[in-house]
């Protein structure tokens, strides 16, 4: 599509319009950020965590069942990487990044 002469467009953003609303509300700690070959996760008793690369392919999945727990990622390459948690049909997305060692 072609525009014909000067256009000034204006952005309007509603709370949830981009679908990456955080549903789940839980205070769940990911740290450390970047992280090496394993993250630190607390508050997330419950959940299911999954991993997904920033062109959205799975690369983890588990269940979390303590308050506290070490998730080992090791074996993926270095890279941006979202954590998923949901609970009861309910989801919060973390944004994380990793470095090798």
């Amino acid at each position: 599509y072609t525009v014909p002469s000067d256009i000034t467009l204006y952005a309007h953003w509603l709370a949830g319009a981009t679908g990456v609303e955080d549903q789940l509300q839980v205070e769940v700690n990911f740290y450390p950020n970047p992280f090496g070959s394993e993250v630190r996760l607390a508050g997330a008793e419950g959940c299911t965590l999954t991993v997904v690369t920033a062109a959205g392919t799975v690369v983890h999945t588990q269940k979390v069942v303590g308050s506290a727990e070490t998730i080992a990622l090791g074996k993926l390459p270095s890279g941006v990487y979202f954590f998923r948690l949901k609970k009861e049909g309910k989801t919060k997305t973390v944004r994380r990044m990793k470095i090798n060692d």
